[in-house]
């Protein structure tokens, strides 16, 4: 069996990915900090990805025959207060791997995202040049200019705004709202920040398809509808029968944040959907998601 190194496994996406159904794959999760958010039973090695002798001498002895790359440090506001600690892993990281490689001429897939976008458009297709505003979305522009550049027969797939089930050592805002729900609390969401939000699992569907057809280039992974974080709520609410829960409708402007955040993400998918992937539609993924 095929073995597929996937770098943040303990992470959100790095638990979809884990639990994803699959039978050409033999998966090998990574970790540093966040050990017990790693799938129970999954192969795991501990690897310092900003270290790149570290790196090379771990992968050379994994000998894997793909790597997928997810790990990241994603907070916007985090970045942007502390770009010295998330530009190592956010970029360098990223380098060293791509570099890796392209050495061994392996399929290579990185996760990047919507923040190298500025928002202000109504739609993004692939060909649509980056405008990033806040730091986390120049990082992940620097390393995807370097993957371009170093390693075109790579894949830089954009993901969105994702939901879900979290691992031990994740969290994401629909879980957060769901736990606040539970506790009669109310949860605000944004009126004016719009997303094509997607679960977890489907974005792991959209990852293994673009990995097992070996793609190259950037694609772009969504959800079919354009939604507002209220309406996000809103459907939410209503498809898990909450009548109760509280929703408190803000801007982004009543909230002081120190990133800038774009105010309308929303991907279009005609590259991967003419691959075959269908991101299906919002109320059943949260179905899936959420209930038991």
């Amino acid at each position: 069996m095929k073995k597929l190194l996937v770098t943040g496994a303990s992470g959100f996406l790095g638990w979809n990915v884990a639990h994803f159904p699959h039978t050409e794959w033999r998966v090998i999760g990574t970790w540093n900090l966040n050990k017990k958010g790693i799938k129970e039973g999954l192969e795991k090695v501990r690897i310092d990805l900003t270290n790149r002798d570290q790196l090379w001498s771990v992968l050379k002895a994994i000998n894997p025959d793909a790597v997928l790359h997810l790990a990241a440090i994603s907070g916007t506001n985090y970045c942007e207060k502390y770009p010295q600690k998330s530009y190592p892993i956010n970029v360098l990281a990223t380098q060293y791997l791509t570099e890796f490689c392209h050495d061994k001429k392996l399929p290579f897939l990185f996760t990047s995202s919507g923040q190298v976008f500025d928002g202000l458009a109504s739609e993004y297709h692939e060909v649509d040049l980056p405008t990033p505003m806040n730091l986390y979305g120049k990082q992940k522009v620097e390393a995807e200019n370097f993957i371009s550049t170093h390693y075109p027969e790579g894949v830089i797939c954009r993901v969105p705004v994702m939901f879900g089930q979290p691992s031990p050592s994740s969290q994401n805002f629909a879980n957060n709202w769901l736990k606040n729900w539970k506790k009669n609390e109310a949860i605000t969401a944004f009126y004016d920040e719009t997303r094509s939000f997607l679960s977890g699992q489907k974005a792991a569907e959209g990852l293994f398809l673009l990995i097992d057809k070996r793609a190259e280039g950037i694609f772009h992974l969504g959800g079919k509808e354009a939604l507002t974080r209220v309406e996000f709520a809103e459907l939410m609410k209503d498809t898990l029968k909450l009548p109760q829960a509280s929703i408190v409708s803000k801007s982004q402007k009543d909230i002081a944040m120190a990133a800038y955040r774009p105010p309308k993400v929303v991907f279009k998918n005609k590259k991967i959907n003419a691959l075959g992937f269908d991101a299906g539609y919002t109320v059943d993924q949260i179905k899936i998601s959420f209930q038991k």
